[in-house]
């Protein structure tokens, strides 16, 4: 009779053999799944015996054939989208460098790492909110802009559309939501004249045979103190028929003593808004003028 410890190998080989084989995974990439601790999520990976899966808190589980998995009808929610988050990302290293990975140090989905913005090596990802960020260890997490994607028009499309009709602050020369370049010489009344439309405009008559929107005017003067324009103005509306009461919608911001600078560029010689161009332009989306003047445009 062999001795039990020449047995025993033998025995566990035997239960080796009768044990039961693994299911094989029913789930494919793209599959919205549910766990009973992670909640709802959507398979990344997906091999014959398991699955990878990324769940919509941001953390991730690799889960054998089972019952930990169940099939979710949960939508996917925004900046989630595992194929349309890499198609972002890809769009943004075009324009920052770096290599894509499947995962990012604040959360489980893919990002950027070794990105260059603004001069700073981050890592760049979407969020759970779908807005794209950077990160780095010492600044922390940082909203980013995305960059617009193209929208390119086939003319031949608008083939039987009405055309839009043009609309203008004064008919044939100032178009609406256009940028009007006023030259000259100096000295030959640029900024009287472009002064007079706007009062024109504002008080909704006809000045020089021009007949302008009317409508507020927001007017950035950077070469005369406010005494200048107080006659300048005087002058105008009398001209125009009516007086300084009349000019309600007209709205003057003297910029003389001051540094009217509107943009300067960076460190890396990109033009970025000044805080009076900030204030400024928070001032005309509230106010929604029909006109803005700046005066000048050096």
């Amino acid at each position: 009779m062999k001795s039990p410890a020449l047995l025993w190998p033998r025995l566990r080989s035997v239960s080796r053999m009768i044990a039961p084989q693994q299911p094989e995974n029913s789930y494919k990439v793209g599959d919205r799944v549910e766990h009973d601790t992670h909640g709802a999520g959507t398979v990344i990976e997906a091999s014959k015996h398991g699955a990878v899966v990324l769940f919509d808190r941001g953390n991730r589980g690799n889960f054998g054939t089972g019952p930990h998995l169940r099939p979710s009808d949960t939508p996917v929610p925004r900046g989630h989208d595992a194929a349309e988050c890499v198609i972002r990302l890809k769009r943004l290293q075009k324009r920052y460098g770096g290599e894509i990975h499947k995962t990012s140090p604040v959360g489980g989905h893919a990002s950027i790492y070794r990105a260059t913005v603004d001069g700073e090596q981050v890592t760049v990802g979407i969020g759970d909110d779908g807005e794209p960020y950077t990160y780095t260890i010492k600044g922390g997490r940082k909203p980013l802009a995305e960059p617009a994607e193209l929208v390119l028009v086939n003319p031949a499309h608008w083939h039987g559309e009405p055309i839009p009709v043009r609309q203008w602050y004064v008919p044939d020369m100032i178009p609406m939501r256009q940028v009007t370049l006023l030259t000259g010489d100096g000295g030959v009344g640029k900024s009287l004249l472009a002064a007079q439309i706007g009062a024109a405009g504002a008080m909704c008559v006809e000045t020089l045979g021009l007949e302008p929107w009317g409508g507020k005017v927001i007017y950035l003067g950077a070469e005369d103190e406010a005494d200048e324009f107080h006659r300048r103005l005087a002058d105008i509306a009398k001209a125009l028929g009516g007086d300084l009461s009349d000019l309600h919608l007209f709205r003057l911001l003297p910029a003389a003593d001051m540094d009217a600078l509107l943009s300067a560029p960076d460190k890396h010689g990109v033009m970025q808004p000044t805080a009076l161009w900030l204030d400024f332009a928070d001032f005309a989306e509230s106010y929604e003028p029909k006109l803005i003047i700046l005066d000048t445009s050096a």
